[in-house]
């Protein structure tokens, strides 16, 4: 009768346990999803700036055309 006892309060201890381990897994998770949201919006932010970037650059290697000396790109051309 003891031994049942001590076997069934030992039971309970291990069911508390696991619900103490399923509760710290659940905050795991919940963290793991915030991170990846995190990764997520870092990542796009980077998409964008990185597009802005290439925009701008593109823009001014177009600015830099229409403002160029033509007598310069003629004698390269010249030169050629």
């Amino acid at each position: 009768m003891v031994v049942a006892v001590a076997v069934d309060v030992v039971a309970v201890a291990v069911d508390a346990m696991l619900v103490a381990v399923d509760a710290i897994l659940v905050a795991v998770d919940v963290v793991a999803v915030a991170a990846e949201a995190a990764v997520a919006a870092v990542a796009a932010a980077l998409a964008l700036v990185l597009a802005a970037v290439v925009s701008e650059a593109a823009a001014y290697r177009g600015a830099s055309a229409v403002f160029a000396d033509p007598r310069n790109s003629n004698e390269r051309n010249a030169r050629q």
